[in-house]
């Protein structure tokens, strides 16, 4: 068997702090930089099922690391199940970006979100309702596209929709031509 610290040695001028030494020497080096925490109960007690692994709320990813993450995604599913995990976390720009990659979505996966008029999108339809105020131009244009992309302008969604209308009123002045045509399309194709 090799040392902790590999067959070669440790690299010159480099010390391992125990945390460190102890995630390499045991593969669990991903868990300990990312702030994860076993759960141990009575499950994992009898070993009846693995044990569960979380997310700690207070090691929630940087806003810029999870617009990254929210970017490289493609499957709306996957977009959701990482709001699910981090909305709590999240600012206007991934909100913004939230809904940009759902308006791109295609296919099974959009179908299965847009069921029931949306009902999935409800939570993040009201963190929307409740910040679109104090978003900047560009993400109301965003979002406003992607809401209408998504074709989502049933009853339920009215109240989303007069949400960002009045904020982009209130802010006619900051979009650039670009923002300032998605939006016209946008609320041009709600109705």
């Amino acid at each position: 068997t090799f040392p902790p610290h590999g067959p070669r040695g440790p690299r010159p001028g480099r010390r391992r702090s125990a945390a460190a030494s102890v995630g390499h020497r045991f593969n669990m080096w991903p868990l300990l930089r990312l702030g994860f925490v076993m759960a141990a109960g009575a499950r994992f007690a009898t070993l009846q099922t693995p044990p569960r692994v979380m997310m700690c709320s207070r090691h929630a990813p940087d806003s810029r690391t999870l617009n990254q993450r929210i970017v490289k995604l493609t499957d709306p599913l996957d977009v959701l199940r990482l709001y699910d995990e981090y909305g709590h976390a999240y600012d206007e720009i991934n909100l913004s970006t939230t809904w940009s990659r759902l308006g791109r979505s295609h296919g099974r996966s959009r179908g299965l979100i847009l069921s029931q008029d949306g009902k999935c999108l409800h939570d993040l339809r009201q963190r929307s309702m409740q910040g679109a105020g104090r978003w900047k131009a560009r993400h109301l244009a965003s979002t406003a596209h992607a809401l209408a992309k998504l074709q989502l302008c049933s009853e339920g969604w009215k109240g989303l929709w007069r949400v960002l209308a009045a904020a982009s009123f209130r802010k006619l002045s900051n979009f650039n031509p670009q923002d300032l045509s998605n939006t016209v399309w946008a609320f041009a194709t709600a109705g």
